[in-house]
């Protein structure tokens, strides 16, 4: 659990800062409020997780620890997806 806790870290990181970067060179940052930043930035996390794993350990191994993994673990990749459909859903 601790290292795909480090890839949900880095990927939160990464998207953030990724995020914050399109709206500063789009100039969206200066014509409207960080809401936009924070929606694109929930949007490109599960994408983040899912490269990130890919990247280091291959695809096939993300299916093989969402399916063997503890509680935990399926707790966070189920409420991450959650957060999505939820924000979808409010018009986000």
């Amino acid at each position: 659990m601790r290292s795909f806790a480090k890839y949900v870290l880095a990927s939160l990181l990464l998207s953030t800062a990724l995020s914050i970067l399109i709206a500063y060179y789009t100039n969206v940052i200066w014509y409207s409020n960080m809401n936009l930043v924070a929606k694109s930035t929930l949007m490109i996390t599960p994408v983040m997780i899912v490269a990130l794993y890919s990247i280091t350990h291959g695809f096939f191994p993300l299916i093989i620890e969402f399916m063997n993994g503890n509680l935990k673990t399926k707790l966070l990749i189920i409420s991450i997806i959650a957060i999505l459909f939820k924000l979808k859903a409010s018009g986000w």
